[in-house]
């Protein structure tokens, strides 16, 4: 599998604590997944549409904070990578929802390779169909080469 997306590993700054680089990763996403509307309030930018299965897909706030919530410091970083590893990512297929939730219409799971500061990750990329589109749920390292 080719890389989709490299990353230096410095896109969210230094810092000394893995909760502290989740910090910084929420205010990324913040100021570079999401635009403000005139009252302030948090409005998505248009999805991205993966090259593969055309599924466009958005990145939600709800999506973000899932995937920081109990994630490492190399799934953290890659999060400056995102809209690319959707956008480029090698889709894998559709199940069920395996919590039969009414409002999943199906689960696509989706694999890209992303470089950070020289270490090949493959990630694991999931995303939820729903009644009104999709959304990116969560992101995950597979394996390291």
């Amino acid at each position: 599998m080719k890389v989709h997306v490299e990353l230096t590993g410095n896109e969210l700054g230094e810092h000394g604590s893995t909760s502290e680089l989740r910090k910084a990763a929420a205010r990324y996403a913040e100021s570079h997944f999401f635009e403000k509307d005139k009252d302030g309030n948090r409005k998505l930018m248009p999805p991205v549409a993966n090259v593969h299965s055309k599924h466009r897909i958005a990145i939600t706030w709800q999506g973000v904070k899932h995937s920081l919530a109990g994630a490492n410091v190399m799934e953290v970083k890659l999060l400056a990578g995102l809209p690319r590893m959707l956008l480029c990512a090698e889709y894998q297929g559709a199940s069920p929802d395996r919590l039969d939730r009414p409002h999943i219409m199906a689960v696509h799971k989706y694999m890209a390779v992303a470089k950070v500061g020289g270490e090949t990750l493959h990630v694991g990329l999931v995303t939820h169909e729903k009644y009104d589109g999709h959304e990116h749920y969560d992101h995950f390292i597979v394996s390291r080469k």
